[in-house]
């Protein structure tokens, strides 16, 4: 499957301040938002111990 982050980063303009959603309170959330958290859910999960290509099960809470 690959890294899927890879995947969607490569969809992202190149402008990394241009909005990628807006929430119903207007709470914006851009492109450079998105990296960032990104990043710092990658080194969380290594301070964790999990390897890099492990599989995380998620669940929605908004069904």
């Amino acid at each position: 499957m690959g890294n899927l982050y890879f995947q969607y980063r490569d969809g992202f303009p190149d402008n990394l301040n241009k909005v990628f959603i807006e929430t119903e309170t207007k709470n914006q959330i851009t492109y450079a938002d998105l990296e960032k958290h990104s990043a710092a859910y990658s080194v969380g999960f290594e301070k964790l111990g999990l390897n890099r290509g492990i599989e995380l099960p998620c669940k929605s809470t908004n069904l």
